[in-house]
């Protein structure tokens, strides 16, 4: 065998060889950031519901699940759009920005967030 020969053969292992790594590499990054995803999904819709503007962070960690460290969930929060704010009795609660602009300029949200009370409408001098 000649030098020459053995060219097209290593040619056609290395592009084989290519793309199968990337799609190693594709399925592993696909597995890795599935979870990660996934959370982001259910904690929009979570946020979405009705009537609910705003969600207490125990809520929504009860629904998720899998969260040891509590700022991990904050980070999704975060990253779906969410604003953190206190109701008067010290609860922490999230709502998305694009639900709860009227409530921008205050830290503490008026009322008490429970299944029944979902914490009161925008004040009615703002818009919502």
């Amino acid at each position: 065998m000649k030098f020459w020969d053995i060219i097209p053969a290593a040619i056609v292992s290395a592009i084989i060889s290519t793309g199968v790594s990337y799609w190693v590499s594709h399925q592993q990054l696909d597995r890795q950031y599935r979870l990660e995803n996934r959370s982001e999904e259910a904690v929009f819709g979570l946020l979405m519901q009705r009537p609910f503007r705003m969600r207490s962070f125990d809520i929504i960690k009860s629904h998720l699940g899998g969260y040891d460290d509590d700022n991990k969930l904050r980070q999704v929060l975060i990253r779906v759009g969410a604003l953190r704010w206190r109701t008067e009795n010290g609860e922490e609660v999230w709502g998305l920005l694009d639900r709860n602009r009227c409530w921008l300029s205050a830290y503490i949200v008026p009322g008490k967030l429970n299944d029944q009370n979902p914490l009161p409408e925008c004040p009615s001098d703002q818009p919502n």
